[in-house]
C-alpha cells in the first residue's frame, strides 16, 4: 500500500522523527497481532502461522503479510499447481 501515514506521522517524518513513527507502528502491530490474525483466520477458514508487517518511509510503502497454514486441498490441480511429471530416464 502507499500513502498510509497519518498527517501526524508525516509531520513527524518530515521533522526528522521517522524512527519514532516506525517504532510506534511496530508496537501497535504487536499489540493488535491476535485481533488481526483472528480476522484473517475467520475470513479464510485457515490458521495463520505467520504475521509480518513492514513500513518504509521513502517511498511511502507499507505491507501486511499473513502466512496461512496449508489447506486441506490435496489435489494439486485444485491449488493451481501443475501435476508432477515422471522423471526421464538418463
Amino acid at each position: 500500500m502507499r500513502g498510509g501515514f497519518t498527517r501526524v506521522e508525516q509531520t513527524l517524518i518530515d521533522g526528522g522523527r521517522g524512527v519514532a513513527v516506525i517504532q510506534q507502528r511496530m508496537e501497535f502491530q504487536e499489540l493488535m497481532r491476535e485481533r488481526f490474525t483472528s480476522v484473517i483466520r475467520d475470513a479464510t477458514g485457515r490458521e495463520v502461522i505467520g504475521f509480518m508487517s513492514g513500513n518504509q518511509q521513502n517511498p511511502d510503502l507499507m505491507c501486511e503479510v499473513f502466512v496461512l497454514a496449508p489447506s486441506d486441498l490435496d489435489d494439486k490441480r485444485q491449488l493451481g499447481e501443475r501435476p508432477e511429471r515422471p522423471a526421464r530416464a538418463a
